[in-house]
């Protein structure tokens, strides 16, 4: 839906990168459990031609999908990317890889009807062939992508221990002590939410994988079907059969996702926006010759002597409410214009500059060590929350 016709209490919700990531592989998800039941063409044709490749199309696309929402985690959080800019290139990557994973078998001729486990799958009938185009086509970029979501998930628990230990270690007074967590903290339960997707994804592809392999090579390599062969079968269909309903499950239970279907749900249609706005034109011409409410900015800072903060409609210095440790120390305003006092500015700290209405800052410079630092603007909350 447009972002347009979006009410503007529901944008949270539905403005973020993780939750359309995961919509992408659900549906995928969906589409790879249909086409896996047992109600499609069998044998040798077209149609199971196609099955296979459909299928194998939507598995990697999935996989991709899924180490991506984990990938956009530590890029945001971690190294500061805009996970809206990144959103392209994790679809063009995930495609890529599933058009190269994909059309390489079907050019060579690899899909069709496998007998010995009964479904359209890779099946040349040299088992060795069969065995080379299963672990180069599906499977080893299946386990390299659950891999990939392992260290992931081990790179974001590590760095929200970091900061864990970082806030715990910081100067301890009456302003410090209510001072905000960064974000990476703030946002915790979001966080292990969104990561919840990725870890079970790498757990299915990783067991998925592997029986795949072992099951293809003990079935192709048997004169007839064992106890063996016929469990690693039966294991290999509960498992990918399983596949699409763990995930529903999980976005179901998931408090985020709901919140934003029910949002989605009560979003005003167009033709009901476009009777409201003719309706109500003279409220909302008054309306946008209001001024827009302001929004607190945020900055975060780093380890420098001392701060000044510099504001547009005034000359004067002034540290009020730039950061709580800051604020304690200095909250008369009839201090002198050119007076500049030394600070100490807390590692990752979060403030907001809520000054009065009008005032814009327009430079935070450091001291330290001499010399005049530009500190840098750091995105709000909300806006961490749409990246991710």
């Amino acid at each position: 839906m447009p972002r347009e016709l979006l009410p503007t209490p529901h944008r949270p919700y539905l403005n973020r990168v993780s939750f359309r990531l995961l919509v992408y592989a659900l549906v995928s998800n969906l589409s790879y459990a249909i086409l896996s039941l047992p109600i499609f063409e069998r044998g040798e044709s077209l149609a199971c031609t196609s099955t296979a490749f459909a299928t194998n199309i939507l598995l990697i696309f999935s996989g991709c999908i899924f180490y991506c929402m984990s990938l956009n985690l530590v890029l945001v959080l971690v190294y500061g990317v805009d996970g809206r800019v990144m959103e392209k290139q994790y679809l063009i990557g995930s495609l890529f890889v599933c058009m190269v994973c994909s059309i390489a078998p079907l050019a060579a001729g690899q899909y069709g009807f496998w007998p010995a486990g009964n479904v359209c799958w890779f099946a040349d009938p040299n088992p060795a062939v069969q065995f080379r185009w299963l672990l180069g086509a599906q499977s080893f970029w299946l386990l390299l992508l659950a891999v990939a979501e392992v260290i992931s998930f081990a790179v974001l628990l590590s760095s929200m221990l970091i900061h864990q230990v970082r806030t715990n270690r910081a100067i301890t007074d009456v302003s410090s002590q209510t001072a905000p967590p960064p974000p990476i903290l703030r946002s915790r339960g979001l966080i292990l939410k969104i990561g919840l997707y990725p870890l079970c994804s790498c757990i299915m592809s990783f067991s998925g994988s592997t029986i795949d392999l072992y099951g293809q090579y003990s079935v192709t390599h048997a004169t007839q079907f064992t106890s063996l062969g016929i469990r690693i079968l039966f294991i290999r269909l509960v498992l990918y059969s399983l596949r699409g309903l763990l995930f529903a499950l999980l976005a179901a239970t998931d408090p985020s996702f709901t919140r934003a279907l029910r949002a989605l749900s009560c979003a005003t249609p167009a033709s009901d926006a476009s009777t409201s706005a003719s309706t109500l034109s003279g409220s909302m011409a008054d309306l946008y010759t209001q001024p827009p409410p302001r929004r607190p900015k945020r900055v975060a800072f780093e380890r420098f002597a001392s701060v000044r903060v510099e504001l547009a409609d005034r000359g004067s210095t002034d540290t009020r409410g730039a950061s709580p440790d800051i604020h304690a120390l200095s909250t008369d305003k009839r201090r002198a214009q050119d007076e500049t006092r030394a600070y100490p500015a807390v590692d990752m700290r979060w403030g907001e500059l809520t000054d009065a209405p009008g005032t814009q800052v327009i430079g935070i410079r450091g001291a330290g060590k001499g010399k005049r630092q530009q500190f840098r603007n750091h995105p709000s909350l909300d806006e961490i929350e749409c990246q991710i």
